[in-house]
């Protein structure tokens, strides 16, 4: 969308456009009934640390007293469907007998599945995670980039932002807002 008036909105314009056509279109998703009854301990061996390969993005799936959910405390709850397969919202997850995690979307445009690996998760020791700390540069972004070792994770703070904390995920990799992987030489 190209508009010339100062006062347009060329992003929100398509996006109501769209919202009128779609609408009509849209279906909207039942929610996922549970169609299997599994026992604490027949979820407990789902629950753990699953990496994308190609991204490297980890998930959490964590037993909660209300069954497995996604995230390390609280999240999306996973409805059961098999001994081995779950629903939340549009998707299927399968947890495969080699410890990986197959994530299927259910909607529309169809997508590949994508196969997620089970990894240990890191629990780094207040040694181990002063041994990340100090300042990291960046010639390509021309930022400094200082690392301090917390009593649970790491804090990185530059020199115009404010600190950005991370907890250790897999190996060498740390999440926060965003994903931090130290590489070592």
């Amino acid at each position: 969308v190209l508009c010339t008036a100062r006062r347009a909105d060329p992003v929100g314009l398509p996006a109501k456009v769209a919202g009128v056509y779609l609408k009509a279109f849209a279906k909207p998703t039942p929610a996922p009934k549970a169609t299997a009854t599994l026992t604490k301990s027949e979820l407990s061996r789902f629950a753990g640390l699953y990496v994308n390969p190609t991204t490297r993005a980890p998930t959490f799936v964590t037993l909660a007293h209300t069954g497995l959910v996604v995230g390390r405390r609280t999240g999306p709850a996973l409805v059961p469907v098999a001994a081995n397969r779950f629903r939340i919202g549009n998707a299927e997850w399968e947890f495969a007998p080699n410890g990986d995690l197959v994530q299927r979307f259910l909607g529309s445009p169809p997508r590949h599945p994508v196969t997620l690996v089970k990894r240990e998760m890191a629990h780094p020791s207040a040694p181990e995670l002063a041994a990340y700390a100090g300042a990291y540069t960046s010639a390509e972004l021309g930022a400094t980039y200082t690392v301090a070792a917390t009593d649970s994770g790491l804090t990185l703070k530059t020199r115009t932002n404010p600190p950005v904390t991370a907890t250790p995920a897999y190996g060498d990799a740390f999440v926060g807002p965003f994903l931090i992987e130290f590489t070592r030489d």
